[in-house]
């Protein structure tokens, strides 16, 4: 189940660098944004 996390949070993090452009935010802010 580890393994799966660190992969979803990259597609997550691509996903949003495509939309918001923001590659340099970390993964929890990203998550954050979102939540949001």
């Amino acid at each position: 189940m580890t393994q799966k996390k660190p992969q979803r949070s990259k597609d997550k993090e691509v996903s949003h660098s495509g939309i918001d452009g923001h590659s340099t935010v970390p993964i929890s802010l990203v998550d954050n944004d979102n939540h949001c």
